[in-house]
């Protein structure tokens, strides 16, 4: 019953999403990564670590990605949707 995870498991899939959510929200503001280590105080190289999903981030990290980004910490965490395309 239920799905169960192993935390190396979980924990990639979070960092999964988290780095997909970094991109989204880069990508949306027409950022380079290295406007987005300018704006956290990250280096670029932890924020092209963090998209692809390869750190275990620490909490100060995605406090400085919300503020850069001005979200709350969560969104960061959220898994989103694909895009739905209409016919035109």
């Amino acid at each position: 019953p239920g799905t169960h995870w192993r935390v190396g498991e979980a924990t990639s899939k979070l960092g999964s999403v988290v780095g997909a959510n970094v991109t989204r929200l880069r990508a949306e503001r027409g950022w380079s990564q290295a406007d987005v280590a300018s704006r956290s105080g990250l280096s670029t190289q932890s924020v092209g670590l963090i998209e692809r999903g390869e750190v275990n981030f620490k909490r100060d990290s995605i406090e400085l990605l919300a503020l850069a980004f001005e979200v709350d910490p969560l969104e960061l965490f959220v898994v989103q949707a694909a895009p739905v395309e209409r016919p035109g």
